[in-house]
């Protein structure tokens, strides 16, 4: 499931996100939206890779055009959730390797 995760996205137009940096594009994003069938089964779909190109380019001219079209909003807003989670998750982690996490705060009290 992971691999056809993989390859819709690299045919989608996330392509060029995804090419451009592995760094937030990893494994772990791959695996959340391929344990996501929604997700996963919406990047296969050209309607749905079309939206999330349109969000690309203009997110709120996109929530706009797809506001009627409630299979798209609902995949939208949870892509977007699933990517929001996953920018959280690499800001702590990246915090905690520079030392601003939590455990170094409670290390100099």
């Amino acid at each position: 499931r992971l691999e056809e995760v993989q390859e819709a996205m690299k045919n989608s137009s996330l392509e060029g996100l995804v090419g451009t940096s592995n760094e937030w594009a990893n494994d772990d994003l791959m695996q959340k939206v391929a344990n996501n069938p929604r997700l996963a089964a919406g990047l296969r779909n050209p309607k749905f890779a079309a939206a999330l190109e349109a969000m690309q380019r203009d997110p709120k001219a996109a929530m706009t055009k797809f506001r009627n079209h409630p299979e798209i909003i609902d995949f939208l807003q949870e892509f977007c959730g699933v990517m929001g989670q996953h920018f959280t998750k690499l800001g702590k982690e990246q915090d905690q390797s520079n030392g601003k996490g939590k455990g170094a705060a409670s290390v100099s009290k």
